[in-house]
């Protein structure tokens, strides 16, 4: 029985190998470029953040979840048509290709703040961790933009 049990040790650590060799995590490897967020309103209480994510590895990737002290709940999200409407759903992950850039934007895969504690103001900004399969973690510094204004971008 000891035998199985440390040959089972022995593959399950084989097995982490890789990842532990190379030191690179999916945060490691995925550069977030352009983060924003839209400002809220008063009594509205989500909000979405918008990014490109471009996965600088040679394997793909995946964002499974995202969290953020501003909200009680983040999702991550995609529009779909259904029926001939577009409806947002919440997704299990985004995946992103090996050496490829994926864009979260409107009408498209997006992170949804849901349950806002606070209102986002244009100018401000908030902490938004980004988690992936692999358990890597990627804090975010997103800026919150009023998408009514011309000078989006201060």
């Amino acid at each position: 029985m000891k035998s199985t049990l440390e040959n089972f040790a022995f593959v399950m650590i084989l097995s982490l190998f890789p990842i532990y060799a190379s030191g690179q995590s999916t945060a490691d490897m995925v550069d977030v470029v352009e983060p924003y967020a839209r400002a809220s309103l008063p009594g509205i209480s989500i909000s979405v953040a918008f990014m490109a994510l471009k996965n600088n590895s040679g394997e793909r990737r995946t964002l499974v979840a995202a969290e953020s002290p501003v909200a009680d709940t983040v999702e991550i999200h995609n529009h779909v048509m259904s029926n001939g409407m577009m409806k947002m759903r919440k997704v299990a992950g985004i995946d992103l290709n090996a050496d490829d850039t994926r864009l979260l934007r409107p009408g498209g895969f997006h992170v949804m703040l849901i349950g806002l504690k606070q209102i986002l103001k244009h100018g401000e900004s908030f902490p938004l961790e980004l988690i992936y399969r692999d358990g890597s973690r990627d804090r975010v510094k997103v800026p919150v933009v009023d998408m009514n204004r011309s000078e989006r971008f201060e």
